[in-house]
């Protein structure tokens, strides 16, 4: 069996480093098969298989050196612990079952067969997996008979009660037209993923169709891969999408024990957020919200308890101030200890995350500038106007919202509540050179989003591949 307490989420990729500390404390480990004896004490058919297996190479080694980052990046997605280093899972009491389906290739990319992928899957639902996330699939209009062996060990989870997420693939493909397996599978146990945006609309990589059950953030997501010391990278894809929904269906999970795999996408389903950008993209328009799934934004904010809504961030342009109204909801006693909450501001770029420092922000009226790390204070647990000071130049931003305390900024109570949105680029006319003037028309200069990157790395390009989505 086994150990912790977390729903078990099997990672079916290209192996996951567990020597990085942001994922070290949620590898799933098979008690009944200890390692080093060279016997297979649970008799399953795998020799000491108490970390996974490796169905690249069939061993009971899961991670390779050299091996692709997609695996890693993909379980810090879904269980990074919450330890106020590098990032956090949406789901850090998950336990993840190391399921390598790659081989290394010349090329850096997971050699990657139907037959492993199947025998994976099965592995994971005969070895108690809960969810199985799979972040991999064939190119778009395929023919279904080259992943009969995928489809069978779908069907064998479906037997067992085990919730398989899908990624949708990275084509830009109508898969309505030209399916992709497993992502086509229309079978009741599965969730198939699209990527969504900063703006919450579909991905333009993102592959599409009715047979894509709802879009999550798939755009620089920022996760866990192997370094020396514990790194981490910006990817995009439906790669980073899925993960997303596996990790929410095992909250969902964790509340209820008992869910079938209808009731779990049925579940996300009914509580994603509509978007009419992503109608005629994924069945009802939908995209991930975690939160209203579970209940929840995080242990520490309990949705029936704490409420926080953020509105005025869509149809924004560079034309205009931007002006939201946060709206929070703070019973009495919610927090053990003084607090106040904390907004900033960030930016996404080709080069990375970074703050939007130094700019005028009117809090109710009250005009101040955010700091180094692109913050305000906002000192109440109301409604408040939040006014973006001048108007910002066109591109991805998010506003972050934090509960932190009054003696230590530094330490924060619960995880940050993201919205994410998108300013978008007004078009201007020329300026006329007066006649007789020999100057040049020049256009004007935009804000300066700020300084003080986040990270530094720079992100990588949309994950692709035959294999991997």
């Amino acid at each position: 069996g086994a150990t912790g307490s977390g729903v078990v989420v099997a990672v079916v990729d290209s192996g996951v480093d567990f020597s990085h500390p942001d994922l070290a404390p949620s590898a799933w480990t098979n008690d009944a098969d200890p390692c080093g004896n060279n016997v297979d004490d649970d008799a399953n058919g795998f020799v000491d298989d108490c970390n996974g297996w490796d169905f690249g190479y069939d061993d009971n080694t899961p991670f390779n050196e050299g091996a692709h980052p997609h695996g890693t990046h993909v379980a810090g997605i879904i269980a990074a612990a919450r330890n106020d280093v590098g990032i956090a899972g949406i789901a850090p009491n998950a336990e993840i079952m190391n399921l390598n389906v790659g081989t290394v290739t010349a090329g850096g990319q997971p050699g990657i067969t139907t037959s492993a992928v199947a025998r994976a899957i099965r592995y994971a639902v005969d070895n108690g997996a809960h969810v199985i996330n799979l972040s991999l699939g064939t190119p778009a209009g395929s023919p279904r008979e080259a992943s009969r062996a995928v489809e069978s060990a779908i069907m064998h989870a479906a037997d067992h009660g085990v919730t398989v997420v899908a990624a949708a693939g990275n084509e830009s493909a109508d898969l309505d037209v030209a399916p992709s397996w497993p992502a086509s599978y229309e079978f009741p146990n599965m969730i198939t993923v699209g990527a969504s945006d900063p703006a919450d609309g579909p991905a333009d990589f993102s592959n599409h169709g009715s047979v894509v059950d709802v879009f999550a953030p798939g755009h620089l997501i920022l996760s866990t891969v192997p370094a020396a010391d514990g790194g981490y990278v910006f990817m995009s894809g439906t790669s980073q999408a899925a993960p997303a929904v596996a990790a929410t269906a095992a909250l969902v999970l964790d509340r209820a024990p008992t869910s079938t795999p209808e009731e779990v996408r049925a579940q996300l389903e009914s509580s994603s957020d509509r978007n009419d950008a992503l109608t005629g993209h994924v069945t009802n328009g939908v995209r991930l919200n975690a939160a209203n799934a579970t209940g929840q934004g995080s242990p520490e904010f309990d949705i029936a308890d704490l409420t926080v809504s953020v509105s005025g961030l869509t149809g924004v342009a560079d034309t205009a101030a931007i002006e939201a109204t946060i709206d929070i909801g703070v019973p009495a006693g919610h927090f053990d200890e003084p607090y106040r909450w904390e907004t900033s501001l960030f930016t996404t770029t080709d080069d990375g995350v970074y703050a939007v420092v130094g700019h005028d922000v009117s809090i109710d009226g009250y005009v101040t500038p955010t700091d180094d790390r692109g913050a305000v204070s906002l000192n109440t647990d109301d409604s408040t106007i939040v006014v973006w000071g001048t108007q910002l130049p066109g591109g991805s931003y998010h506003l972050v919202l934090e509960a932190v305390t009054l003696d230590d900024p530094n330490v924060r109570l619960g995880d940050p509540m993201v919205a994410s949105f998108a300013v978008q680029t007004t078009e201007r006319a020329p300026e006329e050179t007066p006649p007789g003037s020999d100057d040049e028309p020049t256009d004007p200069a935009p804000d300066d989003a700020g300084e003080g990157a986040a990270d530094g790395t720079a992100p990588d390009d949309v994950d692709e591949g035959d294999a991997s989505d």
